[in-house]
């Protein structure tokens, strides 16, 4: 039999106080997020660049999901929108 050495339990136990220490995955995952919405992100139909919250977000059938500046999303998926606005004015 092995007897209990004293320096792996406390290095045992050392690590654990230090696991308990680590940020939170759910922490780490918000301050991501933030990063990402406030870092520009080029639009992939005229390649202006917008931040993620000034992007509107859209299922294209071949692509997926895809993000695109408000004025390029009212073209491709609102085309007659511009043309009724004008008819009101």
């Amino acid at each position: 039999m092995v007897q209990n050495d004293p320096t792996v339990i406390i290095a045992a136990f050392l690590l654990g106080i230090l696991v308990g220490r680590i940020p939170s995955t759910s922490w780490w995952s918000s301050l991501r997020w933030e990063i990402k919405r406030r870092t520009p992100h080029r639009c992939p139909q005229c390649g202006k660049l917008q931040t993620y919250g000034h992007m509107a977000g859209a299922h294209h059938r071949t692509a997926g999901w895809i993000r695109l500046c408000q004025d390029c999303h009212k073209d491709l998926f609102n085309p007659l929108t511009q043309e009724y606005d004008d008819e009101r004015s």
